[in-house]
């Protein structure tokens, strides 16, 4: 009669939610720094006591540089409805290239192609999507 195996530490996947963190990169580090610090300890605190784990989708803490507009849009769409946007002064950048693969499967990416890659994930992730809106919280830092 063999052992039981351990519990796993890691919590199941469908109790695992994610949250997209998009802003400007080096636009808001000392928001951001309020979120990582303060904010995210008590929600994943507050989260843990209901049965499930945070996980911060932030692009802009990436290990890697492969993080194109379908890859953005893709970890939008896996942490959806759970959208966090914060924004300053500038809206940053267009993106360098968009694939074509990417404007065939959101063609409404043509209509204005000087759009910044934050103007492009707060779309995405919901103001084309109003279903998922309730679960994207927006901050905007007043320069003042």
């Amino acid at each position: 009669m063999g052992r039981a195996p351990a519990p796993s530490a890691m919590p199941e996947a469908d109790s695992i939610l994610r949250l997209y963190l998009a802003s400007v990169p080096g636009e808001m580090d000392g928001e951001r720094a309020v979120v990582e610090g303060l904010v995210l300890p008590e929600l994943r605190a507050r989260a843990e006591s209901l049965g499930f784990a945070i996980e911060l989708v932030d692009p802009n803490k990436a290990k890697d540089d492969d993080w194109d507009l379908a890859r953005r849009f893709r970890e939008i769409d896996s942490c959806r409805p759970f959208f966090l946007g914060l924004l300053g002064e500038r809206y940053g950048d267009p993106p360098f290239s968009v694939s074509l693969d990417v404007v065939a499967a959101h063609p409404w990416l043509a209509e204005d192609p000087g759009r910044s890659v934050l103007e492009l994930e707060i779309l995405h992730a919901a103001l084309r999507h109003p279903a998922a809106a309730a679960g994207a919280f927006f901050y905007l830092r007043d320069p003042r």
